[in-house]
């Protein structure tokens, strides 16, 4: 998933919520969103997160400068053991 919508600049609507992550074995989310600029609202909370081996979310939403809403409240982080974090929102 890392650097899958990066440097998409111009990306202003992503509707990727209803996406089926329940059998998904990630381990990095780095720059996955990075600079999406006028990107304003990302609903992530309906991606099953727990069989995920989380280790790196470095910039994952880094120069998100419109992003107002992000949705995660329903993410299940207990058993990531994330090493980088370096910029997640920068």
């Amino acid at each position: 998933m890392a650097y899958t919508f990066a440097e998409c600049n111009a990306l202003d609507d992503l509707r990727i919520s209803n996406w089926d992550t329940s059998n998904w074995k990630l381990e990095s989310l780095e720059y996955t969103w990075y600079n999406c600029r006028v990107l304003k609202e990302l609903d992530l909370s309906q991606w099953d997160t727990s069989g995920w081996n989380m280790t790196n979310i470095a910039r994952a939403w880094g120069r998100c400068e419109s992003l107002e809403k992000l949705i995660i409240d329903n993410w299940n982080t207990s058993d990531w053991a994330v090493i980088s974090m370096a910029n997640t929102w920068y």
